[in-house]
């Protein structure tokens, strides 16, 4: 029995990219990516309902990261009060007061320990990013789960 979450790869919704992420913008009521493709010089896009930051413990202030510091210019993100990574709720959705983009974004791992203080062992993040990925399954509008 597959869970929600496993649905959805194997149907093709959720897809996972390798790369280095270069600019984050809005278009319409989704997000656009743009990435250079890893071990490769092509750049490519993707559209998204969501973005999931994975880029671990050396970009988790936004001062280290040109994406970080471009979402912050535009408010989709901004730093929590500890300045340790980013603000986000208990659901490690962030909640930046953006005007810009209606999509919901979640953070999991360092960006998130202001929130949740010793999130970078291996064992902790992954049990957080289930819980990002359980709560977009429920967000689908055609979701069972």
């Amino acid at each position: 029995m597959f869970t929600g979450f496993e649905k959805l790869v194997l149907d093709g919704t959720v897809r996972f990219h390798a790369g280095f992420l270069k600019s984050l913008e809005a278009e319409d009521d989704r997000l656009v990516a743009g990435y250079r493709v890893r071990a490769k010089r092509e750049i490519a896009d993707i559209r998204a309902d969501w973005l999931v930051n994975c880029t671990g413990m050396e970009r988790a202030g936004i001062s280290h990261s040109p994406l970080l510091k471009e979402m912050s210019r535009f408010q989709l993100i901004v730093p929590d009060p500890l300045g340790l990574g980013i603000q986000v709720n208990a659901a490690s959705e962030v909640t930046a007061p953006s005007r810009i983009s209606p999509a919901r974004l979640f953070a999991v791992g360092a960006l998130t320990a202001g929130q949740f203080w010793e999130i970078t062992a291996v064992p902790d993040i992954r049990v957080q990013a289930k819980a990002v990925a359980e709560e977009i399954v429920k967000a689908r509008p055609d979701s069972d789960a």
